[in-house]
């Protein structure tokens, strides 16, 4: 008992001087906290992000499929509208309340000559219905009165106030079909949990006229009788199409649909998760060679103390404990406050993101178990990990050191260090060169021989580097310290008096430079890359397009307003358009963002197009 009484009682006190000697000396824990705080800031704000997106546009789709119970929709294989008689037969469905015609027309909205901007939110014109008659989200009215003819709309209240709309005012809307005047009849609400977007709704027959070829529909919406399940109305009216023989059609549940739009943005956010993630793990991966050169520095100064910890009975695995708690307070305490930073990093997106006009919906900083957890799990283990050489050391120092004075951790040799290094450097040199010549590989295969190659050469650089500072450091101190006199020599020669912690210091800021060059590169890469790319295949010396984000392309008035400008000697248009070419259709194809190109006028104009058979 009384062995095991000391045994605490020696852990106590060891405690408590490792926390005394955090508290003495702040700065010092303040710049090694800090090391830590920015890789977890990164890594959290990366999550907290992604899940903050996930669940903005999960509320959006929630929001749009709201009051919506079964959607009938195009089939996917082929991508060819619904033609309208289709309403009709869904009416008279079975357990069928109201059918809404869901077509969505993207336009262009111009307001006193002046061109209404949604930063990325949809600008679109769709159909009108009475209160009693929508399916979806409710839409009421707060200003005016419901449109009436092809020359009347009501506009969002969001669009209205933040674009200085008004009842009368007068609007030219354009979409593929030409230019429109309308004029402004009402403001609605919408129930839908966002704003930023542009929703004009007009007459029902008026819209099918002016923004449809009045044949045709992308989908229609419908609601239940009261007692009719989601699964019931689907089920009822895929057999009511099946015995219409209408056929090419997809029919969902608004649940369906819903999960299928969070799933789809899931996935393209996973790729924004990956890239952030990878920045925290970089700022991480900087943070472990600053701690570890902080820690090694940290158990250099305090050698003589330690020493005389250890004439005063204290062991070696209690000294290296007391050091390895000390990393797991920095830790702890850089993480807590790398996962605040992070909720204040997202919260500072979406302040700029909304500063755009975006109109996302404000659901909060999502802090959800992983965002908080990973971060905190990541910034002890790296902390730990980090100072686990520096503690070993500490713990090997001998009653005897404490008559010492200087660091005697130059003094070991670097041969070990320095020959794996070497190996490491050129198996990863190896790895990274057979991944980019090995053509024949899979792709993920090549990545990750580029991987580890690029791994092997950062560890090998590393451990190469100290034996590489003690001929380099002095030269370059003598060039670099000559202006500064005694103080440059001074300097040189402790830069020089440990190889170790110059090298340690060295590569971090070394690997920081590399990352930044890499993105650099990349950046200009592709931009040249793209830039060579419209250079050799546009040849014309103007180009006019349509909305930046290609949601439709220019109206051909447009290009007939081209032909009567001064100077121009020639016009040529290109588009895509689902067609049939040899009894083949390009629909599926047009899905997969790809579609049969045509040209307006001769296709030289546009760039470098040559006749391979047959004359233009």
């Amino acid at each position: 008992m009384s062995t095991a009484r000391a045994a605490s009682s020696a852990a106590s006190t060891m405690r408590r001087v490792s926390l005394r000697n955090l508290a003495g000396h702040k700065v010092r824990l303040v710049l090694t906290v800090l090391a830590v705080v920015l890789g977890t800031a990164f890594i959290s704000g990366a999550l907290m992000f992604t899940a903050s997106l996930s669940k903005t546009f999960d509320t959006l789709a929630e929001s749009t499929t709201k009051g919506v119970d079964v959607t009938v929709t195009p089939d996917e294989a082929t991508g060819r509208p619904l033609p309208l008689e289709i309403g009709d037969i869904l009416a008279d469905a079975p357990g069928v309340a109201k059918v809404n015609n869901s077509t969505q027309t993207t336009v262009v909205v111009s307001h006193d000559g002046t061109t209404l901007q949604t930063g990325g939110a949809p600008a679109f014109a769709t159909a009108w219905y009475p209160g009693n008659d929508q399916v979806g989200p409710a839409t009421t009215l707060t200003d005016g009165d419901a449109p009436v003819g092809d020359d009347q709309v009501v506009v969002n209240s969001s669009a209205a106030d933040k674009d200085h709309i008004s009842v009368g005012d007068a609007l030219t809307v354009v979409d593929t079909g030409g230019v429109h005047e309308v004029t402004v009849s009402g403001i609605y609400d919408i129930d839908v949990d966002g704003g930023g977007f542009i929703g004009l709704m007009m007459e029902q027959d008026a819209y099918l006229s002016t923004f449809t070829d009045g044949r045709t529909a992308t989908g229609f919406a419908l609601a239940a009788d009261p007692g009719v399940s989601q699964e019931q109305l689907k089920a009822d009216v895929t057999s009511g199409l099946a015995d219409a023989g209408v056929n090419g059609v997809e029919v969902k549940t608004g649940q369906q649909s819903a999960d299928e739009q969070s799933d789809a943005i899931d996935e393209a956010l996973s790729f924004v998760n990956y890239f952030l993630i990878a920045f925290g793990l970089v700022a991480l991966v900087v943070g472990t060679f600053i701690i570890a050169n902080t820690f090694s520095m940290i158990v250099a100064q305090r050698t003589r103390e330690f020493a005389l910890l250890r004439s005063l009975g204290v062991s070696s695995r209690q000294l290296t404990t007391s050091v390895v708690g000390e990393a797991v307070v920095v830790g702890v305490i850089g993480a807590l406050v790398g996962v605040a930073a992070g909720a204040g990093l997202t919260k500072l997106i979406y302040t700029v993101i909304g500063s755009t006009g975006a109109g996302l919906p404000d659901t909060g900083v999502q802090a959800t178990a992983g965002s908080v957890v990973t971060p905190l799990i990541l910034g002890v283990l790296v902390t730990v990990v980090s100072a686990w050489a520096p503690a070993r050391r500490a713990g090997a120092v001998r009653p005897v050191e404490a008559m010492r004075s200087g660091d005697m951790s130059s003094a070991s040799s670097l041969r070990g260090r320095t020959v794996t290094g070497a190996v490491l450097l050129v198996l990863g040199v190896v790895a990274a060169l057979a991944g980019v010549l090995f053509d024949d590989s899979g792709t993920g295969n090549r990545a990750v021989l580029v991987g580890l190659g690029a791994l092997g050469v950062l560890l090998g650089t590393f451990l190469v580097s100290a034996a590489t500072a003690v001929p380099v450091v002095p030269a370059i101190g003598r060039v670099i310290g000559a202006p500064f006199r005694s103080v440059g020599r001074l300097a040189s020669t402790s830069s020089s008096r440990n190889p170790r912690r110059t090298a340690t210091t060295a590569f971090a800021l070394t690997l920081g430079i590399a990352l930044v060059a890499v993105f650099g590169m990349l950046g200009a890469s592709m931009k040249a890359s793209i830039s060579g790319l419209v250079d050799n295949t546009v040849s014309s010396d103007l180009v006019l397009y349509g909305p930046s984000d290609g949601s439709f392309p220019i109206p051909t008035q447009a290009l007939d307003a081209a032909r009567d400008v001064d100077g121009v000697t020639e016009v040529s248009g290109f588009g895509l358009a689902p067609v049939t070419l040899g009894g083949t259709a390009s629909d599926s194809i047009v899905s997969s963002g790809f579609g049969s190109g045509y040209f307006v006028g001769d296709p030289r104009v546009t760039g470098e197009v040559t006749e391979v058979q047959g004359s233009v």
